[in-house]
């Protein structure tokens, strides 16, 4: 990677309107890497292009349009999935990059993306996925926390 950099047009200064009349945008997030992303279906977010050609970008975490971490709406199920393989940041600087671009085309990655925090006051409980490669849980088990007994 030492020498490589990113490809594309140099743009020497910000994107910007022409005027703070202008009512039009200056990004569709559709064709950005990672980041944000709105698609209609669970078929066009799986279709988010990896470049297989290139392989791993120069920063080590994106190729296409996939970077680590990224979410995506989906209007289709009304879900927010975060691109993120089952493993903690300092697993995935451990991979090759043949690992890392797997990791990146496998649409298992997909999790949807859920806040934390407990109780939302309305009944409704929020919950975390946490990543613990031992333990004595199947899934399905439902874990609580009972914050009287800190």
């Amino acid at each position: 990677m030492a020498g490589q950099y990113f490809t594309g047009t140099l743009v020497g200064s910000s994107i910007v309107r022409g005027s703070s009349g202008d009512t039009y945008g200056t990004h569709h997030s559709i064709l950005g890497v990672g980041g944000y992303m709105e698609v209609n279906t669970i078929a066009e977010r799986n279709a988010i292009p990896v470049d297989t050609v290139n392989g791993i970008y120069y920063d080590g975490l994106s190729s296409g349009q996939r970077r680590l971490g990224m979410l995506v709406h989906v209007y289709e199920d009304n879900n927010i999935y975060h691109l993120q393989p089952a493993i903690v940041y300092s697993g995935w600087t451990g991979y090759t990059d043949g690992q890392k671009l797997s990791a990146l085309q496998d649409n298992g990655n997909w999790n949807i993306f859920l806040t934390s925090g407990g109780s939302n006051g309305n009944g409704e409980n929020i919950t975390k996925v946490i990543f613990q490669t031992t333990h004595g849980f199947i899934i399905g088990d439902v874990i609580g926390f009972d914050s009287i007994s800190n």
